[in-house]
């Protein structure tokens, strides 16, 4: 389903159909996050924000993101961090508590300064 969803936002086809089924897909990740992988929530988010899934039924399936790789200690790879970004611009993590902090620092370090003069994060994600 997530191949779907990646496939209509690359035709950019914001079909009211396509946005139903994105919107569907949102609901449903957000509710497994725990069992998928990073590539697979971030691929699914950067996809619905790009076919125009409304802020308010993202929110949910970002907030998981959050809350998945500060459980989950996850460290992103350049790649993934773009899609992150792109996925926080339309939709910011709705908390950022306390120990939110340093997972925020994590999923946002090349912005925070921490890449090396090529770009890339210094921790190597």
């Amino acid at each position: 389903l997530a191949g779907v969803v990646v496939a209509v936002s690359h035709r950019s086809l914001c079909l009211p159909e396509a946005v139903n089924f994105a919107t569907l897909l949102v609901g449903h990740a957000s509710a497994h996050c725990t069992e998928l992988t990073p590539q697979l929530m971030l691929n699914i988010a950067q996809s619905s924000v790009r076919i125009g899934v409304e802020s308010q039924h993202m929110q949910r399936l970002v907030d998981a993101i959050a809350q998945t790789v500060q459980d989950r200690n996850l460290q992103f790879n350049a790649v993934d961090m773009r899609q992150w970004k792109e996925v926080q611009q339309k939709c910011p993590p709705s908390w950022v508590g306390p120990t939110m902090t340093s997972g925020m620092t994590r999923m946002t370090g090349m912005t925070a300064g921490l890449a090396n003069a090529d770009g890339y994060p210094e921790h190597g994600w």
